[in-house]
């Protein structure tokens, strides 16, 4: 292991090594490296040690030891800040700068000269890193022998030596002596052994067929002790079995003292057997811990740590079994072996439960679900089922495999049609036989890739289970996984003295436990069709307690729960000290935000915030680390709405059983507060845990969605309008879907996850350590994804990351009753359909956020921004401003109308600064969509006398550039006749007096008005200006005699009396818009 959550993985054909580094926190660059040592095989045994400024890797072959120095991983602090900025720039491997010249140097390997001609090769090695970087190889003969070479870190220079087999007879005798007791040769051969420095001395031990363990000094060369292993049991049946003898080592961690596991097998019996090697006086001997029975299966392989045995299995039904066992008498445990509860394996056949779903679309669905079948794995299926015997390319894109995945499905199909007539029913069977192949195919490879190897147990990791061709990590459980997996009977109050809300009460925690116990119980008894009809309920948005209550309902009458689980469910009911306190304890337990809903908010930056951000930087940042940290995250909230789900069941069915107490006998008869039981369950429990199934079952939805590509322009420009800059970058992998939880841990999840895990203050030793850093991690994830809180990270990176569609399922799971983020999710799901193109259904969800304006935190701090400059100002006018901007930046004048005219009616028309502005958007818009009268009615209204005038102009200008004069002419232009005159007569006397509109428009607009005088006034002018700017032509003259004609049919209407006569104007000079009289 090299750096904090970093590792090594490797995979040995014949004479090719594959070294791959890994990390959880950041994405490596040239993290492979193949070796390839020509026609020797490589021997097991490898081991990568760390010093203060490399890595190395001790590799041994049947004929040949190699040392490989590699730089240490200490780049990671140098790149911080690129990292951040740059997530897609990976740290670089230590495997990177490998070359073939530096593998090839005579000082890093040595050929094995074999001692005797002709001799066997070596069948298992063991490796080490000593004092002063010497490193150590011990390679094991059949014959008996084992050679230890020591190869110096500078020179390269190799010793080696013979390990002795007997330190009180001279080497000649040691045969005797094996004979004289009975040994043949084979039993004196090494089959696993182990290098382990005790002071200033290297100790080699090894467990050989006849089941003895063997000491050996290395620097002498010499066994020191040997002891052996045969309990009392498998004396007389100590026939070697059919798997070899295997040995493993742990440091304690507070002692360093050395354990060493020894796995023996035998015919007719196989265990473990835990020693501790002593040194008393110069004597060394050995200390017999603990012995362990082996499971009834075949071990792959097996770890050590101080206190516990882990294991890998194959069963007798070829399944993957992987087991603990504690080796300390004091935590009262015994010998009995705990299961690691793993993945379910695949089924062979993929049981469609939706009929809406036609089988191109159910197979491919789970087919190239997130994290379901690798790329490789896919390829190699489609390979055998096209009956192809060369590889397709392992580098397409998933979009691109999927479509020849299709094609390739449907040849079949049509291949096996054969042209024949096909109803509707014979194609869709024939469909699920043919996808139903190809699936078998991905199943049959991804079985054999999944094939157990190897175990590993990390100091900082954590366990690993290696496979052929991948390997899985092995997370610690949470209290309540532990209580949902474990058995009731093997679990104790005891166990949660320190785990947080479990804790604080143990006679509460052991009702808890109960309580659990009989969740368990009926988690086995609930049939899968009652489990996954309750789901498609609440995917319909049904109410839990009521989807429940038919499903109870339904199971007891059909009697498919029987009387000997009642009576022990109602015994198991009766035995709690209080089931009310138990119960809510659980329901507190099983909320994610530890019921303060609002705690989510952001703290202020300072020194001593930063510098926990620092510590925590970059964990679980890797493409790695996300994969594991989303399905770690997935797993939990599927057991916890597991529990809630049985919860409900387990309450509706109390309630059933009080209901019935008169017509059938049970123990509950003998309650007296029945009546405050039943109360408290419909009053109080049930509301709560019918939240947080919900609550869970949209947890599980975000976990397990995937994400869509965005064929949708994000618009940048009406994203700048929010206030989302801190959403960050994030990035997609090109060779894989991702889940909505995946993406959002790409984009800012990740960092305010490890902002929260920050706070928590964790030391630098707990920090690396999944038992402390992994869970915490996950919780605080947890609390960003839960719904029930006034934190909106997750949705507000969901439009940021254009995931509309989503958005618009996001927010249909929470409808009818989240009560949180109401005003913000309107806002969110408007913005969705806003760049989906509906705006008006955009707009009526934008107009119903502004109710929530006031009081929702997302849009005060996201959407409004609200400065000091707006302090006083009606807050759900500045957000309709906002949502205005919206829509003009996309072009939906219409309903940017619509909102001004709300935000018209919302404003205080005394004293809000925004009325005369929103009245401006109402006329301007009407005005570019031709609603001539709207925008007249809006001008008219504006309280701005200044903004009245400009838009009278714009009004005005506009239907006369468009030739609507009659449009024009009809409105009564209410205390803006001089300005509309002026306004008109300066534009005309600014134009040519060919141009006739201006003129035409004041001699109808004042005909209209019965104001004679001042038409004849308009026209005489006209006349006069074409008397003195024209050439006199024709065309002219003629014009100017019917200008006069007018002007005086105008005075002769004149009323008698009413001044029938003008002033002359007189005329400056020619086209001057300055006359006078």
């Amino acid at each position: 292991m090299t750096g904090r959550s970093r590792f090594e993985s490797r995979r040995i054909s014949q004479d090719v090594l594959e070294l791959v580094e890994h990390s959880l926190d950041l994405n490596l660059s040239g993290n492979t490296v193949r070796y390839k040592f020509q026609d020797t095989h490589i021997l097991e045994g490898i081991t990568i040690h760390e010093t203060f400024n490399n890595v190395v890797i001790l590799i041994a072959t049947v004929s040949s030891v190699h040392r490989l120095l590699l730089p240490h991983p200490n780049r990671i602090h140098k790149e911080d800040h690129t990292f951040t900025l740059y997530p897609d720039l990976g740290t670089q491997s230590i495997f990177a700068g490998v070359t073939l010249d530096a593998a090839q140097n005579s000082s890093t390997f040595h050929v094995i000269n074999h001692p005797v001609t002709n001799t066997c090769l070596p069948h298992t090695c063991v490796t080490w890193l000593a004092m002063k970087e010497e490193a150590l190889f011990a390679l094991a003969y059949n014959t008996g022998l084992i050679l230890l070479i020591r190869l110096d870190p500078v020179s390269g220079v190799a010793v080696t030596q013979e390990l002795k087999q007997d330190t009180l007879m001279p080497r000649f005798l040691s045969g005797i002596a094996g004979a004289l007791r009975g040994k043949a040769s084979d039993d004196l051969v090494a089959v696993s052994m182990v290098l382990h420095e005790i002071g200033l001395e290297t100790y080699l031990f090894a467990v050989c067929q006849d089941g003895y363990l063997r000491m050996w000094s290395c620097s002498r060369a010499q066994l020191v002790a040997y002891t052996s292993l045969l309990s009392d049991g498998t004396e007389h049946g100590s026939t070697q079995g059919a798997q070899h003898h295997v040995i493993r080592k742990a440091i304690c961690p507070k002692t360093s003292e050395l354990l060493l596991g020894v796995f023996l097998c035998y015919e007719s019996q196989s265990e473990f057997c835990i020693v501790k090697p002593v040194n008393e006086s110069g004597t060394h001997h050995f200390q017999f811990i603990y012995t362990i029975n082996a499971d009834k299966a075949d071990l792959v392989d097996f770890c050590l740590s101080p206190t516990e045995v882990w294991a890998v299995w194959i069963s007798a039904q070829m399944e993957t079994v992987v087991s603990r066992a504690c080796i300390t008498k004091e935590d009262g445990e015994g010998d009995s072996w705990h299961p690691v509860i793993l993945e379910q394996p695949m089924e062979n056949k993929l049981e469609i439960t939706d009929p809406c779903l036609n089988p191109w679309r159910a197979y491919t669905n789970y087919i190239f679900h997130p994290g379901q079948f690798p790329i490789i794995i896919i390829t190699k299926a489609l390979s055998l089922f096209c009956r192809s015997t060369t590889l397709s390319d392992v580098n397409l894109s998933l979009s691109v495999l999927k479509d020849q995945v299709c094609v390739a499905v449907e040849t079949e199909i049509r291949k096996e049609a054969k042209e024949c007539e096909l109803s509707d029913d014979e194609y869709l069977d024939l469909a699920e036989s043919c996808w139903a192949k190809f699936y078998a195919c991905c199943v049959h490879y991804h079985r054999a890739a999944s094939k157990p190897v190897g175990l590993v147990l990390l100091r900082q990791t954590g366990l690993v289970l290696v496979k052929k061709h991948h390997f899985s990590l092995i997370r610690p459980m949470d209290a309540l996984e532990h209580l949902f997996f474990t058995d009731p009977a093997k679990v104790y109050p005891e166990q949660f003295g320190q785990t947080l809300l479990l804790g604080d009460d143990p006679d509460v925690c052991a009702d808890l436990i109960k309580i659990m116990g009989v969740l368990v119980d009926l988690e086995e008894r609930l049939p899968e069709e009652t489990k996954l009809a309750f789901n498609k309920e609440l995917f319909h948005l049904s109410n839990p307690d009521e989807a429940m209550r038919d499903c109870v309902k339904e199971m007891v009458n059909s009697q498919s729960l029987e009387t000997e689980f009642l009576d022990q469910f109602e015994e198991s009911l009766l035995g709690l000290q209080d089931l009310h306190s138990g119960m809510m304890k659980l329901v507190e337990a099983l909320t994610l935000d530890l019921n303060h809903p609002g705690r989510m908010e952001e703290e202020e930056n300072s020194s001593q915030t930063s510098r926990l951000l620092l510590r925590v930087s970059h964990l679980y940042s890797s493409s790695l680390g996300i994969s594991t940290v989303a399905q770690s995250l997935y797993q939990i909230a599927v057991v916890r709405f597991n529990i809630c789900r049985n919860l409900l069941a387990t309450l509706h069915l109390l309630l059933w059983l009080i209901e019935t107490i008169d017509t059938r006998e049970n123990l509950l008869a003998t309650v007296h507060n029945r009546q405050s039981v039943v109360n408290a369950v419909k009053a109080i429990l049930m509301p709560r845990i019918v939240i947080l199934t919900q609550a869970y079952y949209v947890v599980m939805w975000v976990c397990e969605t995937p994400t869509t590509y965005n064929i949708v322009d994000p618009s940048v420009q009406r994203l700048s309008l929010l206030n989302l800059s801190d959403m960050g970058m994030f990035r997609r992998p090109q060779f894989r879907t991702q889940t909505l939880l995946e993406l959002f841990l790409l984009g800012p999840g990740s960092t305010h996850a490890r902002g929260l895990l920050a706070r928590l203050d964790l030391s630098d030793d707990q920090l690396p350590m999944w038992d402390h850093s992994l869970l915490q991690y996950i919780s605080s994830l947890g609390q960003l994804v839960w719904p029930i809180t006034s934190n909106f990270l997750l949705p507000e990176f969901l439009l940021v990351a254009g995931q509309y569609t989503l958005i618009q399922e996001y927010v249909r799971q929470l409808q009818g009753w989240c009560e949180w983020n109401n005003g913000a999710r309107s806002f969110l799901l408007g913005s969705a359909y806003l760049a989906l193109g509906e705006r008006h259904k955009a707009c009526d969800l934008l107009l119903i956020a502004a109710g929530q304006a006031f009081k929702d935190n997302f849009l005060l701090s996201k959407v409004i921004q609200l400065g000091p400059e707006q302090e006083g100002q009606d807050v759900m006018v500045l957000y309709l401003l906002k949502v205005i901007r919206m829509f003009e930046q996309l072009g939906y004048r219409d309903c940017a109308i619509v909102v001004a005219n709300e935000a018209i009616r919302k404003a205080t028309p005394a004293n809000d600064p925004n009325l005369s502005m929103l009245h401006s958007v109402v006329f301007e818009h009407h005005l570019h969509l031709g609603h001539y009268q709207e925008a007249y009615d809006a001008m008219i209204v504006n309280p701005d006398l200044v903004r009245r005038k400009v838009h009278l102009n714009m009004l005005v200008m506009t239907l006369l550039i468009n030739c609507k004069l009659d449009v024009l002419i009809k409105f009564s232009y209410e205390g803006l006749m001089s300005e509309l005159e002026q306004m008109v007569e300066v534009r005309a006397r600014r134009e040519s007096v060919l141009t006739t509109k201006y003129y035409n428009f004041l001699y109808a607009l004042h005909v209209n008005k019965e104001n004679y005088r001042k038409a004849a006034a308009v026209m005489f002018e006209r006349g006069l200006r074409l008397g003195q700017e024209t050439s006199g032509d024709l065309m002219a003259l003629e014009s100017q005699a019917k200008c006069y004609m007018s002007c005086v049919n105008c005075l002769r209407l004149v009323e008698p009396g009413h001044y029938a006569w003008i002033v002359r104007p007189i005329m400056e000079s020619p086209g001057d818009s300055k006359v006078g009289y």
